[in-house]
């Protein structure tokens, strides 16, 4: 599996890594961890040249379409940005076979919450399907797309 750290996958390195035989790709989307931000805080001698990449990358719903189109039968998770269990629900929608969330999860855990924040981005995922006309998370496609 080949995974983006936060810029999301182009397609055409999609392409190219489903040709390389990868099983799977995580798309990591801009909107999450800017680890080029990340690095700049590490070394305050690249601050300057990593805040010019702040708003960098490809937005993840964009990334997921592009893998999708790039290398068709080709799992393809959804990460990057994802806050809450509506997105997840619009990724699977939009047909990624999972979708990654962390930086709600790690909020939760540093106030000591994790289980409940898990606990609702799984209602909200089950709510979303549920309104959108699937009978389950694991069965949204693109006619429950709004």
């Amino acid at each position: 599996m080949a995974k983006e750290v936060g810029f999301g996958l182009d397609p055409d390195d999609v392409r190219l890594l489903a040709g390389a035989g990868v099983a799977a790709v995580d798309v990591a989307g801009a909107g999450g961890t800017n680890w080029a931000l990340i690095e700049g805080r590490r070394d305050t001698r690249a601050g300057a040249v990593a805040a010019a990449f702040a708003g960098w990358g490809t937005p993840t719903a964009e990334a997921l379409t592009g893998a999708l189109a790039a290398a068709p039968g080709l799992p393809v998770i959804a990460s990057g940005g994802l806050w809450d269990g509506v997105e997840v629900a619009k990724c699977l929608a939009l047909g990624a076979v999972a979708a990654g969330v962390a930086r709600p999860f790690l909020l939760a855990a540093q106030a000591d919450r994790a289980v409940e924040a898990v606990g609702a981005v799984l209602e909200q995922l089950r709510i979303a399907a549920w309104a959108a006309g699937a009978p389950s998370a694991a069965t949204l496609g693109r006619e429950h797309l709004r």
